[in-house]
């Protein structure tokens, strides 16, 4: 299980591995920026929206080489990737 280390300090498991940089890529490619997704919440009518938690993801280097991404340009990409636990309240209908 890969380790993933979030804003606070705190690491934690992933529930699996990324067995190459394609299905990585795939998974973040329809990702928006954090502030976007709050703020799509809000102009729907929740209200208190707020960011719970960051969890910011190592990279995983064991594809690099056959990709050709040199590591540091990789350790760049990772520390810009997030998951993010957002939280609002529906108000009630009147």
């Amino acid at each position: 299980m890969e380790n993933k280390e979030s804003r606070n300090g705190e690491v934690r498991q992933d529930r699996g591995t990324w067995s190459s940089v394609e299905l990585y890529a795939g998974c973040v490619s329809g990702a928006i920026e954090k502030g976007e997704h709050a703020k799509l919440l809000r102009e729907t009518g929740f209200e208190n929206v707020k960011v719970v938690e960051e969890i910011a993801f190592q990279a995983i280097f064991s594809t690099i080489d056959s990709q050709k991404i040199r590591p540091e340009e990789a350790k760049g990409a990772m520390r810009s990737l997030l998951s993010v636990t957002i939280c609002g309240m529906k108000p009630r209908a009147k």
